[in-house]
């Protein structure tokens, strides 16, 4: 099986209509999640709390610092819940590529088991990215330093060009391959230093491969959600249109809105469907060509924990045996 046959077959695993579900019931949370941000952010929710009328009040208190707040902090409300719903349903695309399904629920409590391998191993890449770039800040204020200022900066330049060219590599790196990371986590055989080492030996043994690849799946996943992109675009036209309707009572507003997030949920949860099963794909994909896995070995699975019922039944043929 070719790298795009996996890849069409990680798209196939990816269109199960429970998939769809787990990931359009998603994007309604992620609304609902946004709403209860911006209701409860300081500042807001003073005079109404219909989300457009939140964040003009708190665009016109004119305080970037707190809308830089505001924006960081949603962020990572969003990612710490999508690292859940993102990581269950990538794997359950892994198992069904592999012939073994576990269904939705299962595949929501491997997410929460994994949250903070899923969560975090993007930050780590950025944690990385970001010392790196103090480093040579810190290095470069060496220069306002009066009389010794640039002497000492350019004793160290070899030091700063080797930072910089450092810091330029592993991201060039994360970019390549780091988006495995994730699938690689889901396949429940490695963590998040594990998922990032893994990635990035990829990335420095093959690099051209992998953006072949990634370029590959992705022509895949435009030429499958074409017309659902579309239906997409569609969609936030008729937001458009809603907005400028003025419906007479609340509950009316409350239900046209609540219908346009479900269905502007449902369209979207297609192509992002779509987008994970390449990424899981790829991943199996790569795990065959590179690492030499089988694309149908699983995990081990731990030992199922024994009943005092069992392990008295086991003892006592282990003492029968013994005095035969």
């Amino acid at each position: 099986m070719s790298t795009t046959e996996t890849v069409r077959s990680g798209l196939r695993a990816a269109e199960d209509f429970w998939i769809r579900v787990l990931i359009a019931g998603g994007f309604v949370f992620s609304s609902l999640l946004l709403w209860l941000h911006l209701a409860l952010f300081p500042g807001t929710g003073e005079d109404s709390l219909w989300p457009l009328d939140l964040y003009r009040e708190l665009a016109a208190r004119d305080d970037r610092p707190l809308l830089v707040i505001f924006f960081v902090s949603a962020g990572i409300l969003l990612w710490a819940f999508w690292s859940v719903v993102a990581g269950g349903a990538l794997h359950e695309i892994l198992l069904s590529m592999k012939g073994r399904p576990v269904g939705v629920p299962a595949a929501l409590r491997f997410g929460l088991l994994h949250w903070a391998s899923l969560f975090f191993t993007p930050v780590l890449f950025l944690l990385a990215i970001a010392f790196g770039a103090f480093l040579i800040y810190a290095l470069a204020t060496l220069t306002r330093v009066p009389a010794v200022g640039w002497p000492i900066f350019l004793l160290l330049s070899p030091l700063v060009v080797l930072l910089a060219l450092t810091v330029v590599r592993f991201a060039a790196r994360y970019v390549i391959g780091g988006h495995l990371a994730g699938p690689a986590i889901a396949s429940g055989d490695c963590g998040a230093f594990a998922a990032l080492a893994r990635t990035n030996r990829w990335s420095r043994r093959d690099p051209v491969r992998l953006v072949l690849a990634n370029v590959i799946a992705l022509l895949l996943v435009l030429l499958h959600s074409l017309w659902r992109i579309l239906l997409v675009g569609a969609s936030f036209a008729l937001v458009g249109i809603f907005i400028d309707w003025r419906i007479g009572s609340g509950l009316a507003e409350f239900c046209a809105w609540s219908l346009l997030v479900a269905g502007a949920s449902w369209l979207l949860a297609g192509p992002v469907a779509l987008l994970l099963g390449s990424r899981a794909g790829l991943y199996l994909a790569h795990r065959r060509d590179l690492d030499g896995v089988d694309l149908d070995a699983l995990p081990a699975e731990p030992e199922r924990e024994k009943s005092l019922e069992e392990l008295g039944f086991e003892l006592a043929l282990r003492l029968r045996k013994e005095e035969e």
